[in-house]
């Protein structure tokens, strides 16, 4: 269907942009990471925070406070208890002295 096609097209370009910009989103990540290193989280959240960060900086795909929700929910389902609340304070962080 037309929406599949969209999803698919729209899921590509996020990830090839990210792909694109990783060296420069693994910086501003590592810049916002208060006493941690990115090797130390998860591997879930690392995708999430590389995601989020590259829409947030690069794709502008949406609104901030669209791209972190969605980040926070996805931390929140596929994360541990603590994901949610590390994940909004770092992208907040991000956007607010990023963006």
């Amino acid at each position: 269907s037309l929406f599949e096609d969209d999803l698919k097209n729209f899921v590509v370009e996020q990830v090839r942009s990210t792909l694109s910009h990783y060296a420069d989103i693994e910086v501003i990540l590592e810049k916002y990471l208060k006493n941690w290193k990115l090797h130390r989280i998860s591997r879930v959240e690392h995708t999430n925070l590389l995601l989020a960060a590259n829409d947030m900086c690069f794709s502008k795909s949406a609104p901030v406070n669209v791209i972190i929700n969605e980040a926070i929910e996805i931390s929140k389902k596929f994360g541990s208890v603590e994901s949610g609340s590390f994940i909004n304070g770092l992208l907040d962080n991000i956007a607010k002295n990023e963006l």
